[in-house]
């Protein structure tokens, strides 16, 4: 009976509803099961055929709980025929459990009332807690005749058990009639035998200690780096290698940037460590971002990038030659002709050899079809120059095999019926033990020079794929030692295994029910037999240098303390201090940003949070006396706005765990009259006209009940005017506008920390006369020489800030704005200023110029002021839009947890300081060889005098800002829209937003983002911890803006029509593509005088325009021809998969042959196609005919024209001429001539085809990315 006969499998019943009674009677045995079953197989897939007994293979210790095998043998008491007793709900009886991988499994058996047959099933881990378990595993179900014991009844079962479904068996496994059939003897003195044979995978979501079980660990998975975590397992168990990386000097490498120390601490945390071990560094150090790690990649490309640079970096040290040593063959490719003394050869090394698996059943006939002799002969025989033609053999033969040999095998190929890549699941044998001597020179079998010769060799491991070219899993069977004992490496699982597990189990298909049909080997790794003690030497822990160890540990203890702040974080509450100085610089109308505040932060218990213990906690951290200074706490409302209040102890909530406190020296203390308790803490700020701004004028505590007319003199001396000039005041009201306010009426209705606003009021009478744009200002009376003046603020001059926050231009002959006019102009544009990063477009890794601009200017007054910052003429500047990449509106991340004494918001207290933080200081474009440009535009961007570290991490912003918002199309000069239209900017565009800590962390990405200090030069929104709650802010990213100087001025250049040509020389397989500017009113020849001042021609210089449809030529288009008839569609060009032109613009330097025509002579186009001339492909091409020579000549011709150099596969060509109505198939016979008049007489000219199969498709779809390491 097959599977299908059985309606119901593995079913999960209500438990409530059921008796479940434990067999006190069950005689419970537990032996070795002979056959290896594997697990992450399908869960339908069942068979009844008998499970394949393997006595060669290793025996398990019963007494190992983590064995990865066992039998659960059972006899069964009380077991009665349901009919004929009352059984009214379903009755399970479970037998004890025998421990299988650390797991409990036992026998079920059910009887219910409602159907006449009994169910067996396998039960897993039936009692456990957790809920995110996983255990692959099959076995045999047996039920076995008491009176016959050749009678029995098996099915074989594969499951993945789960939390949600931990049983898996048959409900209908036995009818009662078949049970309890005497004859039968099932069932004898109410006594049942059953017997279980298990096997399973070593469990997932468990507390699976692998470095106990098997004195390994294991690799986390990032996301998809289940190919990364293999190749790095089979390479860590390459022990002369691990012994090598441990040796490379890396003292002064930043772990971040540096590919050998980070595989350094990789390799020492997989020897040294308890549990699995994270890549995050490692592949933060190959330049790679988060999203990286979410890229499914090959496992054979990794191996061989990751080796080629591991190789790089050993050059110049101690063990530059282990990489060739260890994994470095050679051969030899060589034609030798049979009848002449007459040979060629070429030698090369390889580091894997790739092995054919279509139409090979094993990997010795894979390599008998690698060096298989080819022979020359016919119209293929090889021109040995002064021998002529002669017969030859052609092959290739090894050298030398390394000590290790890696091996892929060629699962994945492009199918052209499907056009795209398929896996090949062929069943496909590979030995323990391979003897290479039959493919090895003979003379090379004895080395001359003392070298080994290796040619036998015993697998060390095995990379297994599970899946289809669309994506799968990857895992690695390792036998360490050599000794056959292997082990499986499944990410963070390593377990023991059996051979035949780690061998026969990955043939591929085959009839072995073992063998999974999408799950088989892809790489082999074998060793040298004579190499394995060199290769495999141990590496004890005593051979780490004592620099790793100790630099490695210390790493450690930071981040174990970084992981125990974080858990204890909840038992703290963070104090954030501010001062005085903290809000100089803000020219804007709050007292502060607060995503820009430079925040200082300690910790304290929260249960110690009172005044007199914050005051102590605060006086140690900044070694100063509690009497010096006086606590304030600092609020920000939902409304936006600061306030302040005397009260700094609150109680703070459960959720709430930020307490910030304005600490106020005493000694800077100043009050309009004598200090009293009813004192108004208020701040000024100051409308300077000389610099167009608001700037900071100090704090005073004004009493609410006294005399404040000696205020205007206090303010008028912090800003160097004379002491009686008259000041206008201003307050914000409930609409955030800014109202004129007497000097007698500020004291009404005050809140403690309000701004107050003033300037000069020209209004009033002065008794000196002030030019307000000679102005200096004082920032604080207390700090002596503290001048800002017009000349100490670059780009800052006044037209630069009436143009940056004005909508309407200003020039030096317009009438000057009133200050009070000035003031309120500049209030109101506060809200519609926009961060613009100006990009320069052509130059690489361009940081670019951060301004600060009304989102209201229109196209010509952003370029005026742009042209300011880049010293050109704004007619000459070009500005582009950015196309926004589909992850925009993910945060940047600044930090993660609060750490005592730690500044919160940048990195150092300076940008130009040579700290840069924790982020990442590479450029994936090479930052390196850009030093200099970056720091040039360092300098441009504020960042004078930037360390290499900073300028580094500019280029790396410069290069993620490009990445996400890459130049899109040009602004045109001639909209009336405004700046806010041409960035599609919403109205709230610059607020700040909160969000939850939980939502907004983005701890997995953080790694890969460059310092604060120059993260918002990368467009990614910057999320920063509030330092006013435990929420985070979110700050939106200043837009990019590319600009290019051009040659033309821009409303020419907008004339000018853009069309994409591809230009070929007289060679076609060297394309230059083209994007040239010609009138839109000009002709074919405007284009072609365009082209010869880009392309680089022969003597002739003739060229032609052709359009190019399908891969095919469709016209060649005179000179005289108009741009305005050309067809839109073609203006731009289209590829295939190939990179070749699908359709488009074509422009050919005409060949020599076809510049000079003879009568009768003719040119046609020709393509090449596959099967159909519909299915056209690569680079048409034309050639010259005459009437009545022969087509053989023609052919010679077009191989000369198409360069191809291998005679056979020019012999395997058919050439069809294709007219309107049919195909005429060209002999390959010399007697066929070239009839003019056929070509010519129809009104659609036929064309030549070429028919051949396409080359080699690429090896990555589109959407896919190769494997790069950036540094």
């Amino acid at each position: 009976m097959s599977a299908k006969d059985f309606p119901s499998i593995g079913d999960n019943q209500n438990e409530e509803a059921m008796e479940v009674e434990l067999n006190p009677n069950a005689i419970r045995t537990s032996e070795t099961i002979r056959s290896p079953l594997r697990a992450a197989i399908e869960s339908d897939t069942m068979a009844q055929t008998n499970l394949s007994d393997s006595p060669e293979d290793d025996s398990c210790d019963d007494n190992d709980p983590a064995r990865p095998s066992g039998v659960i043998d059972y006899t069964f008491d009380d077991i009665v025929d349901p009919r004929t007793i009352d059984l009214k709900k379903e009755r399970r009886i479970l037998s004890d459990p025998v421990i299988i991988r650390c797991l409990p499994w036992r026998v079920l058996l059910l009887f219910s009332p409602e159907r006449a047959t009994m169910g067996l099933f396998l039960q897993c881990n039936d009692n456990s807690p957790a809920h995110n378990w996983t255990c692959s595993a099959r076995a045999k179900l047996e039920c076995i005749s008491q009176s016959k014991p050749s009678l029995r009844k098996t099915y074989n079962i594969r499951h993945t058990f789960a939390a949600k479904e931990n049983d898996w068996g048959y409900q209908t496994f036995l009818s009662y009639d078949e049970l309890f059939n005497p004859d039968n003897g099932y069932v004898v003195n109410k006594k049942l035998h059953a017997h279980v044979e298990v096997e399973a995978d070593a469990p997932h979501g468990t507390d699976w200690d692998s470095k106990k079980y098997t004195g390994f660990v294991g690799l986390k998975n990032q996301g998809a780096t289940c190919y990364l975590n293999s190749v790095l397992q089979a390479l860590y168990c390459t022990n002369s290698l691990r012994k090598a990386v441990f040796q490379m000097p890396t003292e002064s490498d930043e772990i971040c940037t540096s590919v050998p120390l980070a595989l350094q601490r990789t390799f020492y945390d997989l020897q040294c460590s308890e549990r699995a071990v994270g890549t995050e560094k490692l592949t933060r150090s190959f330049g790679w971002t988060t999203w990286d790690s979410f890229m499914q990649h090959d496992a054979q490309e990794l191996c061989r990038v990751l080796l080629d640079n591991m190789e790089n970096k050993m050059k110049g040290t101690d063990v530059e030659r282990i990489i060739p040593t260890l994994f470095c063959g050679k051969m030899v490719s060589y034609i030798r002709c049979k009848n002449v003394e007459y040979e060629s050869k070429r030698e090369e090394q390889f580091y894997d050899i790739q092995l054919k698996v279509k139409g090979n059943q094993n990997i010795h006939d894979a390599f008998k079809e690698y060096v298989q002799v080819e022979t020359l002969d016919g119209d293929n025989k090889y021109d040995a120059g002064s021998h002529g033609l002669q017969d030859a053999e052609k092959g290739i033969k090894f050298l030398r095999f390394p000590p290790v040999l890696y091996l892929q095998l060629m699962r994945f190929q492009y199918d052209f019926h499907s056009n795209t890549n398929v896996k090949i699941n062929d069943r496909f044998e590979f030995p323990y033990e391979l003897d290479l001597s039959d493919y090895l020179l003979e003379k090379t079998r004895q080395q001359t020079d003392g070298s080994p010769s290796y040619t036998k060799y015993f697998l060390q491991a095995v990379l297994v794929h599970s899946g289809d070219h669309h994506g799968g899993h990857y895992v690695v069977y390792v036998n360490p030692r050599g000794d056959n004992k292997w082990y499986q490496f499944d990410d963070d699982v390593v377990c023991s295994c059996r051979p035949k597990d780690a061998i026969e189990a990955n043939y591929g298909n085959g009839s072995d029910p073992d063998c999974r049909a999408f799950t088989n080997a892809y790489m082999l790794v074998y060793i040298a037999c004579d190499a394995r003690e060199e290769v495999l030497c141990p590496v004890t822990d005593d051979m780490i240098p004592f620099s790793l160890t100790s630099r490695f540990c210390e790493e450690r203890n930071v981040e174990e303390k970084e992981r125990l702040a974080k858990d204890h974080a909840h038992e703290f509450a963070t104090i954030n201090l501010l001062f005085e100085e903290d809000f100089h610089g803000f020219e804007d109308a709050e007292l502060f940003r607060i995503n820009d505040i430079p925040v200082r932060s300690l910790k304290i218990k929260r249960q110690e949070v009172t005044e007199a213990k914050l005051t102590e906690s605060i006086g140690e951290f900044l070694k100063c006396s509690p009497r010096e200074f006086q606590l304030w706490r600092v609020t920000y409302t939902k409304t936006g706005n600061i306030e302040f209040s005397r009260k700094v102890t609150p109680s703070l909530p459960s959720t709430e765990s930020v307490l910030t406190l304005w600490v106020q020296q005493r000694s800077r203390a100043i009050f309009t009259g004598s200090p009293t308790v009813d004192c108004y803490l208020c701040f000024f700020k100051y409308f300077d006209p000389s610099i167009c701004t608001l700037c900071y004028c100090g704090f005073a505590e004004l009493p609410a009940s006294s005399n404040i007319e000696f205020l205007p003199e206090l303010l008028t001396g912090r800003v160097g005017l004379p002491l009686t000039t008259p000041l206008a005041f201003y307050r914000k009201d409930a609409s955030l506008t800014p109202r004129r306010v007497d000097l007698a009426n500020i004291l009404r209705k005050p809140k403690q920390g309000e701004v107050f606003y003033f300037h000069v009021d020209a209004n009033q009478p002065m008794e000196v006369e002030i030019n307000p744009l000679s102005l200096e200002v004082c920032m604080d009376p207390i700090v002596e020489n503290n001048h800002t003046s017009l000349g100490d603020i670059p780009n800052m001059s006044l037209q630069l800030r009436k143009m940056a926050i004005n909508v309407d231009q200003l020039d030096e002959s317009q009438e000057a704005f009133s200050i009070a006019d000035a003031f309120t102009q500049y209030f109101d544009s506060c809200s519609m200023l926009v961060d613009i990063l100006l990009v320069d477009k052509l130059r690489k890794s361009d940081p670019g110029i951060l301004i600060r601009v009304s989102s209201e200017l229109s196209y010509w007054e952003f370029a005026k002021l742009a042209s300011c910052y880049l010293t050109g003429d704004p007619s000459y500047l070009r500005f582009f839009v950015p196309h926004s990449s589909p992850t925009t509106g993910t945060a940047l991340s600044n930090k993660g947890s609060n750490v005592a004494a730690q500044d919160l918001h940048v990195s150092s207290n300076t940008p130009v300081s040579s700290e840069t933080g924790n982020g990442n200081n590479y450029s994936p474009n090479g930052a390196i060889s850009l030093i200099s440009e970056q720091s040039r535009a360092a300098k441009a961007s504020g960042f004078n005098g930037a360390s290499a570290s900073l300028v580094g991490a500019l280029a790396n912003a410069a290069h993620q800002g490009l990445v996400r918002e890459p130049p899109g199309p040009p602004v045109p000069s001639t909209s009336e829209d405004t700046l806010r239209h041409f960035l599609q900017l919403p109205p709230t565009y610059a607020t700040i937003t909160f969000q939850s800590a939980s939502q907004s962390s983005v701890t997995a990405s953080q790694q890969d983002r460059p310092p604060m200090c120059v993260s918002k030069y990368t467009s990614y929104p910057r999320i920063t911890p509030s330092p006013f709650s435990n929420t985070n802010l979110q700050v939106p990213a200043p837009r990019r803006v590319y600009y290019a100087h051009t040659v033309l001025p821009v409303a020419q250049l907008e004339s000018l029509k853009q069309i994409q040509v591809a230009f070929f020389g007289q060679k076609l397989s060297e394309r230059q593509d083209l994007v040239l500017g010609v009138c839109g009113d000009g002709t074919v020849a405007d284009i072609l005088t365009e082209v010869r001042s880009h392309a680089s021609l022969t003597e002739s210089k003739k060229l032609r325009l052709m359009e190019i449809r399908r891969n095919r030529i469709e016209q060649i288009f005179p000179e005289s021809y108009p741009l305005e008839k050309i067809d839109e569609s073609i203006i731009e060009l289209q590829c295939d998969v190939n990179d070749n032109i699908r359709s488009g613009l074509r422009v050919d330097e005409v060949p020599k042959e076809e510049e000079n025509l003879e009568q009768g002579d003719l040119v046609i186009n020709a393509a090449h196609f596959n099967k159909s001339p519909d299915d056209t492909f690569g680079v048409p091409f034309t050639v010259r005919v005459r009437n009545g020579e022969p087509y053989s000549d023609v052919k010679k011709r077009i191989r000369e024209r198409l360069d191809v150099a291998n005679d056979k596969e020019f012999d395997a060509w058919n050439f069809v001429l294709v007219t309107k109505s049919k195909c005429i198939a060209i002999p390959n016979k010399d007697d066929v001539v070239v009839d003019t008049e056929i070509l010519t007489k129809e009104s659609i000219k036929p064309w030549l085809g070429v028919e051949h199969k396409p080359p080699k498709r690429p090896r990555y779809a589109p959407s896919e990315k190769s494997i790069i390491i950036h540094n």
